[in-house]
């Protein structure tokens, strides 16, 4: 091939890699924003829509990503609150994630890389739902990204003002989210690999760490009350290996790239792999950087069996893990093969995230704003609510008992309102729930001729069949109300058995 010709393969190939970009920024992050919200969405809802003292007031009991609230909460005094208000601050900010990992993964590697890495970035499963989320997520992403960026952009050019916006940019990373800590550890192996024994430091480094380690101190009660809820998050079990390495390598990313050559082999029946030299340190800069987060917070949940090792967790890392399957990519020969691969991504992906069929694909597949829709058509201001919300807090008799932490396991109630006397449901049956259940059934609902059941479907089988093993003999029958996603909702009414 002649240069004219491979010039005009590379930009036919960087327009195809941009057209699919914009197909799963449009279809997968920007089209769910106005769908309803999940369970952990209503959580953030709760803390923002009341005034500036109550919402400090939750902060001080439930373990939210205070920077966040606020801003949030901002917004929502502005009159942004519905869904799709809420969530844009995160698909900006994802955007400017994405320009983001394009300027670095260039910087380290070439166009191509970059333009390849920012398509499988984009088709991430836990991307695209961290893009139309009303969390936190998608904006630590952001400062992630741009925090690496100031941190190169220092090093390079050793200049204390670069050293101030990169303590700056990564110390609102934390404040966004404290599992995004990790990214320090990412930080300083990095220093390690630049300057091996750490003899040649920038000027001034010990003055922009002095003001890092200043500005995450504010954190320290956040985290306080994060660490005194870690025993309820201890019910999940250990995670297993198959679910680090689904991290490391989903599923949608593998059967690309085997599907991809497999096609190609049955086609031309020879594909190539050519030997093109990157930066070796670059590339192991990239590696540590995939493997901190997952690595670390498998250990700890292996250790320690707090459910700490959770896919969003782990999102420090979908940058970095982009970059390797894009240089992976770029080993191919045939541009058309790498086509062809990226093609089937986003097929793949946008089939499992959002179904090729869907004509507005939904952000969850936890649709509460049906449900409580469907609640209150059936429903008066005297009908008993009984509600699992599915958060595990409620698994506490103190967060079910106390005022001020029962409306918070019950969430879903203050994002979507409804008629009735809501009552909140343990999270899942031990001991103590049972006494709980027991004294409802026995002080409210067995005099009842009808109330109505709400429950998230994880983990809510075990709730419900003792529920209806216990009401049997007052004679109580269940109906479900409709398909709500991973939302329950059940009429319960007495069939006229005598208790």
């Amino acid at each position: 091939m002649n240069i004219p010709d491979e010039n005009r393969v590379q930009r036919v190939y960087g327009k195809i890699v941009a057209v699919l970009i914009a197909l799963v920024v449009l279809r997968a992050w920007a089209m769910p924003l106005p769908s309803s919200f999940w369970l952990d969405e209503t959580g953030t809802y709760h803390v923002i829509s009341v005034p500036w003292a109550e919402m400090a007031a939750r902060l001080q009991i439930w373990a939210q990503p205070r920077l966040y609230c606020a801003l949030l909460w901002g917004l929502f005094q502005m009159g942004a609150r519905n869904e799709l208000w809420l969530r844009l601050p995160s698909l900006i900010s994802m955007l400017g994630a994405l320009w983001l990992l394009y300027w670095l993964a260039r910087r380290l590697f070439n166009w191509e890389v970059a333009l390849a890495a920012c398509l499988v970035f984009a088709c991430f499963r836990d991307v695209i739902d961290a893009a139309a989320d009303a969390r936190p997520y998608g904006l630590a992403l952001f400062f992630t990204l741009a925090a690496m960026v100031a941190l190169i952009l220092w090093l390079d050019h050793d200049k204390w003002w670069l050293g101030i916006s990169y303590a700056l940019l990564a110390a609102i990373t934390l404040h966004l989210h404290y599992f995004f800590a990790l990214t320090f550890l990412i930080h300083l192996a990095w220093l390690l690999l630049r300057y091996r024994k750490l003899r040649v430091l920038p000027r001034h480094s010990i003055w922009i760490v002095l003001l890092l380690i200043a500005l995450t101190i504010p954190m320290i009660p956040a985290l306080r009350v994060a660490m005194a809820t870690t025993g309820l998050y201890t019910h999940r079990g250990r995670p297993e290996y198959k679910q680090l390495a689904e991290i490391l390598l989903p599923a949608t990313l593998l059967w690309s790239f085997l599907l991809g050559c497999a096609i190609a082999w049955l086609v031309e029946r020879k594909f190539g792999i050519h030997g093109t030299v990157y930066d070796a340190t670059a590339i192991r800069r990239v590696l540590v950087w995939a493997l901190l987060p997952p690595v670390v917070l498998f250990g700890a949940a292996r250790v320690t069996g707090i459910a700490v090792f959770e896919p969003r967790y782990c999102l420090a890392a979908a940058p970095a893990l982009a970059i390797l399957a894009a240089l992976a990519l770029a080993t191919l020969n045939s541009v058309r093969v790498r086509i062809l691969i990226l093609v089937l991504l986003v097929l793949l992906q946008l089939k499992n995230q959002t179904g090729v069929f869907a004509l507005w694909p939904p952000r969850t597949t936890e649709n509460w704003r049906a449900a409580m829709t469907a609640v209150t058509q059936v429903t008066s201001t005297d009908t008993f609510v009984l509600v699992r919300s599915g958060y595990p807090e409620a698994g506490s008799r103190q967060w079910l008992g106390d005022e001020r932490r029962r409306g918070m396991v019950l969430a879903p109630v203050s994002a979507y309102p409804i008629l009735g006397r809501v009552i909140p449901v343990p999270y899942r049956m031990d001991v103590a729930a049972e006494e709980y259940l027991d004294m409802l059934i026995n002080q409210q609902l067995s005099g009842l001729h009808r109330f109505v059941f709400v429950t998230r479907e994880g983990g809510a089988l075990p709730v419900r069949a003792w529920l209806q093993g216990r009401l049997h003999p007052y004679g109580f029958a269940w109906r479900s109300l409709g398909d709500f996603g991973d939302v329950e909702v059940h009429v319960v009414e007495r069939n006229g058995q005598a208790p």
